[in-house]
């Protein structure tokens, strides 16, 4: 018996093993935490623990990455210390991150700011900085970080210096900054979402399109902005070019610029390129279209254009503001055209409360804010005081409730108004008063007292949509405003009381919005003087002062905005407008959080007409306090107040080390200056935890009983067989 027991020893041994044994289906997810800005590869054989190659071999960005893929499956990677992590390992064309860019291949990967500072990714002008799927695709998260400096030269590949994604990769950007990179900030092939992140200052060249942003595949973008993106060449789309499905929400597209003055030949798309054809298209919401420019023999869509074929559905925005400069033909029959929006022949656009206003053509020849060849659709818009060739041109359908400042667009849908001022404000800032429980973009131009625009819509024709630009419900009055903007009801004012000698307690309120469109707020009362009562509370940190050296300057920001400078006390300058229903001729008053209390004093009176803006100029006892928020007290048409506030930062605040910059050869265009960053807010993900500085520890696997159940059957079909084979 005992001789028959010694056969089944191995076979038990090997069973009892494989229940402890680690396998190689069930991978771990592992967390590396980088512990280290210095650039260095994983140590060979490259396994799963992120060692570098460093002394004391500790785990770098690019041997994290390297360990991730080596592994696959899905991991994390944190960024455990602040500063730029300047990419030395050079050496393009290569694809496994051992040199040159961060290539993520054939895993699931999240790339957090753990630090609790600013922290940059450097492509050092070498090579680009991230590569999503170049073998095998792969999902990738980032957070509250910047990638800068990527560079292909020669343009190799010649897309996204900052950042590719493969055809069947995605990558999701939150708070995350791609600024100085080229040909072409970000190239998507896969899936790219973008919130609240800042895509700005990338260049490209001819033939290279999209400086910002060039995108074949699927594009979400929310809550983001692309700015100062420039494209050297003709079919520009400086800040965007998408010819995939594209969904734009509560963003910003502002400042890109493109062209170039040789031969006959039109430079297209300033701001954003929809190259895609048919449906879904491109969706816009909330967001604004402004500052873009395009220099070149002709000029097509400084702001937004719309390529044939295209599918462009466009609600609640503004487009405002955006140039191209014809400089001048010496043969060739180039022209200028829809300096805010052009619609080339084949193209659809539905275009829903748009403000196209202030666009200009320099030298042009027609049609300043829309033209269209193709199939257009207008309703609830806006198109106002474009130049030069009008505000119009081509063909466009009306749906109804636009207006036109002049007779150029041919409006005659019902409720249409032609030759009609529209009385709006400057493309600024203008937060909903009182916030509204969902924001979107607040850079808008406001109605004025006495617009025809307020009121302006058909019932039939709204709601939808059911909010502005900003978020605020529609309709706010009787009917819709015509536009992007909604003029919200003033916010009934917290009545105020006075004391007089007998005790009898009065209070005053706000009147609500007059929906009349020719209605205009006078006031017969003598101009009111904002008294020092009930000031708002003493707000930011306690005792902390946001400038500590005499000649340092503190900055205000929002709807209020100057500047506090440390003198032997300090000074202040701060500007606001108050709401259409201030008091015409009155009398606002500052106050500002010191170290002293909240002190208060009184502003320059509001003229007679809007904008009633005011200028606050003074001396504080105390010192203005960091984080604070400086108010501007507005005295409104019958009674009561409305506040303006703006926030205090300045050189109180730590501030993170510059980022490194490298000495490189000559870009294909010379970037900007670097952008330093904020400190970023806490990761908008969360993320596992570190475990030591490199992977975390492979557990032990579990083995569900079933498997353990086929072991144990196996072990005993091999004592049956051993058995009878003795028996022979």
């Amino acid at each position: 018996m005992l001789q028959r027991l010694r056969w089944l020893a191995p076979i038990l041994l090997a069973g009892l093993l494989s229940l402890f044994l680690p396998r190689a289906d069930l991978a771990h997810a592992a967390t590396f935490t980088v512990t280290t800005t210095t650039d260095a590869p994983h140590t060979t054989p490259v396994d799963g623990n992120c060692t570098s190659t460093l002394p004391g071999t500790p785990c770098t960005l690019r041997a994290a990455v390297q360990a991730a893929n080596a592994l696959g499956g899905t991991h994390t990677i944190n960024l455990s210390v602040a500063g730029t992590y300047l990419l030395t390992v050079t050496g393009a064309n290569e694809d496994n991150a051992a040199t040159g860019d961060l290539d993520v291949n054939g895993v699931t990967l999240t790339i957090a700011n753990t630090s609790g500072g600013t922290v940059v990714v450097d492509g050092n002008r070498q090579d680009r900085v991230f590569d999503i799927g170049p073998l095998a695709p792969s999902q990738v998260s980032m957070a509250d970080l910047a990638i800068q400096n990527g560079v292909l030269d020669p343009p190799a590949q010649s897309v996204g210096g900052g950042l590719r994604i493969g055809s069947g990769s995605t990558a999701a950007l939150a708070n995350v900054t791609v600024t100085q990179n080229g040909p072409r900030g970000i190239a998507n092939s896969g899936t790219l979402t973008l919130t609240s992140s800042t895509i700005s200052r990338n260049f490209s060249t001819a033939g290279e399109f999209g400086g910002g942003i060039y995108s074949t595949g699927a594009l979400t973008m929310s809550q983001s902005t692309v700015s100062e993106n420039r494209v050297s060449g003709f079919l520009v789309c400086g800040g965007i070019a998408s010819s995939g499905a594209a969904t734009i929400t509560d963003s910003t597209i502002r400042g890109n610029s493109g062209g170039l003055r040789v031969g006959p030949s039109t430079a297209s798309g300033g701001g954003i390129c929809n190259l895609s054809s048919g449906a879904p298209g491109l969706l816009m919401t909330n967001s604004t279209i402004s500052g873009n420019s395009l220099d070149a023999r002709g000029t097509l869509g400084s702001g937004y254009y719309a390529s044939s074929g295209s599918t462009n559905t466009l609600t609640n925005v503004t487009i405002a503001g955006n140039s191209g400069t014809y400089f001048g033909p010496t043969g060739g029959s180039a022209v200028s055209a829809g300096a805010g929006y052009y619609a080339a022949a084949g193209s659809t656009s539905t275009l829903t409360n748009l403000t196209i206003a202030g666009n200009t053509i320099f030298g042009g020849t027609t049609g300043a804010g829309l033209y269209s060849d193709g199939a257009t659709i207008l309703r609830n818009s806006i198109v106002a005081n474009n130049t030069s060739g009008g505000n119009c041109a081509g063909t466009i359908t009306s749906g109804g409730s636009n207006l036109s400042s002049d007779a150029t667009c041919s409006f005659t849908g019902p409720g249409d108004l032609t030759n009609t001022d529209p009385l709006l404000g400057p493309l600024q800032p203008n937060p909903p008063s009182p916030p509204v429980a969902t924001p979107g973009n607040d850079l808008t131009q406001a109605l004025q007292p006495g617009s025809p625009a307020i009121d302006g819509v058909l019932p039939t024709n709204c709601p939808p949509p059911s909010t502005d630009e900003r978020g605020v419900p529609r309709p706010q009055g009787l009917r819709c405003d015509i536009g992007a903007f909604e003029l919200q009801n003033p916010p009934s004012a917290t009545p105020t009381s006075t004391i007089t000698p007998t005790s009898t307690i009065t209070a005053t309120t706000t009147p609500t919005r007059t929906s009349t469109p020719t209605a205009t707020l006078t006031s017969t009362a003598t101009p009111a003087a904002v008294p020092p009562t009930n000031p708002p509370p003493l707000s930011g940190q306690v005792g902390v002062p946001c400038a500590t050296q005499v000649g340092q300057s503190c900055t205000i920001s929002g709807a209020a905005s100057g500047t506090w400078t440390k003198t032997s006390s300090g000074t202040f300058r701060v500007t606001a407008t108050g709401p259409a229903n201030t008091a015409p001729g009155g009398t606002p008053r500052i106050f500002l959080p010191t170290t002293a209390g909240v002190q208060n004093a009184l502003c320059t009176a509001v003229p007679a007409v809007a904008p009633f803006t005011t200028t606050c100029t003074g001396t504080t006892a105390g010192d203005l306090l960091l984080g604070g928020t400086v108010t501007v007290r507005f005295p409104l048409v019958g009674g009561g107040t409305f506040d303006m506030t703006g926030t205090v930062t300045g050189p109180g605040v730590p501030t993170p080390p510059a980022p490194i910059v490298a000495a490189a050869a000559q870009p294909l265009l010379p970037p900007p200056p670097p952008i330093l960053l904020p400190p970023p807010p806490s990761p908008l993900m969360p993320v596992p935890p570190a475990v030591g500085q490199g992977a975390a520890l492979p557990e032990i696997p579990i083995i569900p009983e079933t498997e353990t159940a086929l072991l144990l059957l196996g072990g005993l079909v091999g004592l049956a067989a051993v058995a009878g084979w003795r028996r022979r």
